[in-house]
């Protein structure tokens, strides 16, 4: 992981006072810097004691304040963003910093709707560095925002709905719930001699009881919190008039699923009383961030969804979001299996070797549409290039007499910018720019 201080002077802002840097903080841009002073700097360290180092993995759940940090330059210290957007408290938790994807000329990447095509990919939503693509502090304090925050809402939403389609093909879960019924001529669990009494008996009717007892149904506390989640998500996807492809089949096909499930309000105290399957471990997710949906949006589904100002500590990983839409292009163009994602051989890990097809890809969230690949990623893939065994399964049986053909993959706004083109200077080195889902306007 290495981030490039390539950025011109119109990405750089230069603060006087601690007041005016906490307000910039809270409306910042990945891979954009603020120019402080020494003592501004000492300031915010004494006052906040808050680690700025630039990252060294890309282990979201080990970066601290979204990967802010500090690099000294020629002009004063520069406090720097990484790849990653999202809200999140400074160490004492006094302030919050935000950050949001950078602006390119009136346009914005969309990480949700990138986030939409991925999911559904079985192979890709089940893969481990799919846990790295983004994290939820659960535990800490709720953020109060002075406006919505729509990317974080829908980031939850259809990472909760495309969750509980998966859940729901592999079955609903089904727990016991009392119920009391009138039996006739037959006796089941415990008799409530007062009914049995009112409602039979004293009619001169002796062959009724009335029973409770336990019984096995989909129609429980679990799949209710489920439900009302789902309701609240669907209802909040409508309201922003959201369209994705594929998310409205998606929602007709779960409100189908849950019909037998009873429609309820969730109070605070029914997830204390969740009892977690290991038969069903999507459960455990599903219901954490069916807490966080009711929680920002409302836990009455009978109600309007409700305008939200706090949200939960978020971080989303774009270079990895990147990384798994370019998996998912490379799946796409490549017949099944061919694509072998970040294989190990010998600590080098190419993002991508196509098997057989003479092709070594590396994934890198930098735009560079214009420009040339740092001599530091050109390097790295070189390597990939010259390692044996990356070589044996992208050349296959042409290995003695061929060299793999390396490539750059990057992102663009630009759907008709999508030719390989060669990288001057260098044999065999190539760049290609990836399509990405954007947006107009800022979230």
């Amino acid at each position: 992981m290495e981030a490039v201080d390539n950025r011109s002077s119109n990405e750089q802002t230069t603060v006087s006072n601690i007041e005016e840097l906490l307000s910039e903080l809270q409306d910042f841009r990945e891979h954009e810097y603020i120019l402080i002073s020494q003592k501004l700097f000492n300031e915010l360290l004494d006052k906040y004691n808050i680690s700025l180092q630039e990252p060294a993995s890309d282990n979201i759940s080990e970066i601290k304040n979204l990967g802010l940090y500090v690099k000294l330059g020629n002009d004063g210290y520069k406090l720097c963003t990484y790849y990653f957007i999202g809200a999140w408290w400074l160490e004492k938790r006094k302030t919050y910093i935000k950050v949001a994807p950078k602006e390119r000329e009136g346009k914005f990447a969309d990480p949700i709707a990138m986030l939409n095509e991925i999911v559904q990919d079985t192979e890709i939503a089940n893969h481990k560095e799919f846990k790295n693509l983004f994290y939820i502090d659960t535990e800490s304090p709720s953020i109060e925002l002075e406006w919505e925050d729509d990317t974080f809402m829908l980031f939850l939403v259809i990472h909760y709905l495309n969750l509980l389609a998966k859940l729901v093909k592999k079955g609903l879960k089904k727990g016991f719930v009392f119920v009391e019924q009138d039996l006739n001529g037959r006796v089941k669990g415990k008799i409530n001699i007062k009914k049995t009494y009112q409602r039979h008996m004293s009619k001169g009717i002796h062959t009724k009881t009335t029973c409770r007892f336990q019984i096995l149904t989909h129609d429980f506390l679990d799949n209710q919190i489920l439900k009302a989640a789902l309701i609240q998500a669907i209802k909040f996807v409508r309201l922003m008039k959201f369209e994705i492809s594929g998310l409205n089949e998606i929602m007709n096909y779960l409100s189908y699923l849950f019909e037998s499930v009873s429609l309820k309000r969730v109070l605070d105290t029914d997830f204390s009383k969740v009892r977690h399957s290991p038969f069903f471990p999507e459960y455990k997710e599903a219901l954490e961030l069916a807490r966080m949906i009711l929680k920002n949006l409302g836990n009455d589904p009978f109600s309007n969804v409700s305008k939200y100002t706090t949200i939960q500590p978020y971080i989303i990983n774009m270079p990895k979001l990147f990384e798994l839409y370019v998996w998912l292009k490379l799946k796409g163009k490549f017949s099944r299996g061919k694509v072998i994602y970040q294989y190990n051989a010998n600590g080098d890990i190419p993002d991508f070797i196509v098997e057989g097809k003479n092709l070594i890809v590396d994934a890198k969230y930098k735009y560079i549409d214009e420009s040339k690949p740092s001599t530091e990623d050109i390097g790295q893939l070189s390597r990939y290039g010259r390692n044996k065994e990356v070589r044996k399964l992208a050349l296959g049986k042409h290995i003695k007499n061929r060299e793999p053909r390396l490539v750059i993959a990057y992102p663009t706004f630009d759907c008709f910018n999508t030719k390989c083109l060669k990288v001057e200077g260098y044999n065999k080195i190539y760049k290609v720019a990836v399509p990405i889902p954007y947006h107009d306007e800022d979230r």
